[in-house]
């Protein structure tokens, strides 16, 4: 919905997926705030690596030639959307997921006292459902073409995503650092990038190599840093 609104307004999705990289941020300063969780330099090298080099790849897709057959056609102007609510709209889902995290998570697994894992599933599984039903009636009488074909694969990839949201909400759970922690979730621009580019047997663009250093680099600063700093 976030892309459709960005559409409507003509910004490139490119742009709004830049601003949903600075969820680890959100997320570190509200652990910072509220829980007092000290963010060590290792944390924040990591995470600024990860959020540039997310922000160079989609910041690609604004100097790419705008295709005619691409979705991103500019709407009629009747059915524009002012841009500032483009923008908006995409501050949304990096807001929803960083108080998800800590109002929802914190709340049921410390104070509740109820499993990660049970919760996760539970809650995740009914928000899923809900989704895909109000999403079927909304565009089955909105759009003038559905495609059932697309909306199984959507499916299947909706449910690998719950399966790593699983993962992650149990991660910090288990009180692994959250910002680095979600730093790491946002390397699924890096790999569309490698994917798209098997696929389509092209070489990534300039802005999108250099996405990729950073988004490697800040993930061996995240996770191995130790033997990083041992081999240099």
């Amino acid at each position: 919905m976030t892309f459709k609104v960005a559409i409507q307004a003509e910004l490139n999705i490119g742009i709004a997926q830049c601003i949903w990289a600075i969820t680890p941020f959100f997320i570190s300063v509200i652990d910072r705030v509220f829980y007092h969780r000290a963010i060590d330099s290792k944390a924040i090298w990591g995470m600024s690596l990860i959020v540039f080099g997310a922000i160079f790849i989609s910041l690609s897709e604004v100097f790419k030639a705008s295709d005619p057959d691409s979705p991103e056609v500019v709407t009629a102007d009747e059915d524009k959307t002012p841009v500032w609510v483009a923008i908006l709209v995409s501050f949304c889902p990096p807001t929803f997921f960083s108080l998800n995290i800590f109002v929802v998570l914190k709340y049921v697994n410390e104070t509740l006292k109820i499993d990660a894992m049970d919760f996760a599933v539970a809650y995740w599984g009914m928000a899923s459902a809900v989704y895909q039903i109000f999403a079927i009636f909304y565009f089955l009488q909105v759009e003038d073409s559905f495609d059932w074909g697309l909306w199984v694969n959507g499916s299947i990839a909706s449910l690998l995503n719950l399966i790593g949201g699983i993962f992650s909400i149990c991660a910090y759970a288990t009180m692994a650092p959250p910002g680095p922690s979600t730093a790491l979730i946002g390397n699924q621009t890096i790999i569309v990038i490698i994917v798209s580019a098997v696929m389509l047997g092209k070489v990534p663009s300039g802005l999108q190599i250099i996405g990729l250093i950073f988004g490697i680099l800040g993930s061996l600063v995240l996770t191995v840093f130790k033997e990083m700093k041992a081999f240099v």
